[in-house]
């Protein structure tokens, strides 16, 4: 979506890394964060250890 200027591009002072598909934006980061967060919340709900 940024690419086909969607969504605004807020980059930041980080490497980019193609092969792994990061791209320093706010945006991209926000993004993978949020990813991250669901898979470390799917993970310890399917553990049956929510510990929260």
């Amino acid at each position: 979506m940024q690419e086909a200027g969607l969504i605004s591009l807020h980059p930041l002072a980080l490497p980019r890394f193609d092969w792994l598909g990061f791209y320093p934006t706010i945006e991209g980061v926000l993004a993978q964060l949020l990813a991250i967060a669901a898979l470390a919340f799917g993970f310890i709900m399917a553990t049956g250890k929510p510990g929260i």
